[in-house]
């Protein structure tokens, strides 16, 4: 997303799979956990759906981790369809009183306690909706997207101009591109050079993959590059307020 070019085409993505003679499955998709981990799952299915002209549908649960809906921060992604809880607790209940079946990522979901605090009106919804549709996959959770392509697709992985297509689908809604362009503006963002300084839950896993960069390998960068140029200047993204700290003390001006 560049913000200064916020009227710039999106890539299109069509199906690319023969659809002929093919019964077009149902797709429910609950992601889980941070915003990160919820888009890459999200997309993987979008990309799946795509294929075959599938039809996918949605519940975003909102949660300490993630506390706001797709559709806050986003525009409508087409051919997905992001529905309430009771549609999904009614279509998970239809699913379960279906022929008894070990399926992947099969998980009914309990009413958030923000939704619904009786559990028998929930209950109640959720028996009103068992005629609905039961969807062939219903999968809650998150993961890579090469696991989830190669587990629902049947794909190893994907061409690296097909995966930039699918993050070019996500564009801001309407009073976030506000925001980024009056941000940007105010900022200079287009001279910045970005630093992603990621620590907090992210070290451990970082760490165990052999790819965590320290505060060393910042200083290093932010270094190199007033070497480069001495009107060099940064905009920090950080989840660890010592990181913010040291770096805008010894950078601040900058």
């Amino acid at each position: 997303f560049v913000a200064a070019e916020p009227q710039r085409p999106i890539p299109e993505m069509e199906p690319t799979g023969s659809t002929e003679g093919k019964t077009r499955r149902h797709y429910l998709v609950i992601p889980k956990n941070g915003l990160g981990n919820r888009i890459r799952t999200l997309l993987a299915f979008v990309y799946i759906t795509r294929k075959n002209n599938d039809k996918l549908q949605v519940y975003w649960h909102v949660s300490s981790p993630c506390p706001g809906d797709f559709e806050d921060h986003f525009a409508p992604i087409q051919s997905v369809e992001f529905i309430d809880f009771e549609t999904s607790a009614a279509m998970q209940h239809g699913r379960e009183k279906g022929k008894k079946k070990k399926t992947q990522a099969q998980k009914p979901v309990e009413p958030p306690p923000t939704q619904s605090s009786d559990r028998k009106e929930a209950r109640a919804r959720e028996k009103g909706g068992a005629g609905k549709r039961k969807p062939d996959v219903i999968y809650f959770g998150q993961a890579a997207v090469k696991t989830l392509l190669k587990r629902f697709g049947g794909m190893r992985m994907i061409p690296q101009e097909e995966v930039y297509k699918l993050y070019g689908l996500l564009q801001p809604s309407d009073c976030i591109l506000k925001d980024i362009v009056k941000f940007s503006s105010e900022s200079n963002i287009r001279d910045r050079i970005g630093l992603h300084v990621r620590r907090t839950d992210h070290v451990k896993q970082a760490k165990s993959n052999g790819n965590f960069s320290d505060d060393n390998f910042f200083r290093n960068v932010i270094e190199d590059e007033i070497k480069k140029n001495p009107d060099a200047s940064f905009f920090l993204a950080t989840d660890n307020k010592e990181s913010q700290t040291e770096y805008l003390s010894r950078y601040g001006s900058r």
